[in-house]
């Protein structure tokens, strides 16, 4: 992900690293800061809105997906809950008869 941001340096960093990114790279030209970083799509999906309210609608973003990864065992769960994919289960009674 490439992030170019007039200002709010500290707060887009904070962000990258509370949403399991890692900072690849930090480039500062005259008052534009470019900010090279990678991050789970999970966590990327909502960082347009973040970022347009830290930096006031000033900052800019790319990304292309670079890679796949384990997802960390404690977020298998959440993942799973939240998928579009996930079935549906009714609860079944006695006998396996749906309720």
């Amino acid at each position: 992900m490439d992030i170019w941001s007039p200002c709010e340096l500290g707060e887009i960093l904070s962000d990258i690293s509370a949403n399991r990114g890692r900072i690849l790279g930090l480039e500062v030209d005259g008052k534009v800061t470019h900010i090279e970083a990678s991050c789970p799509y999970r966590e990327f999906r909502t960082f347009g809105g973040r970022l347009k309210s830290v930096t006031n609608g000033r900052g800019k973003f790319t990304y292309r997906i670079s890679h796949y990864a384990r997802v960390p065992t404690d977020q298998i769960p959440n993942v799973i809950q939240e998928s579009p994919f996930r079935k549906q289960v009714k609860p079944k009674g006695v006998f396996g008869i749906a309720k």
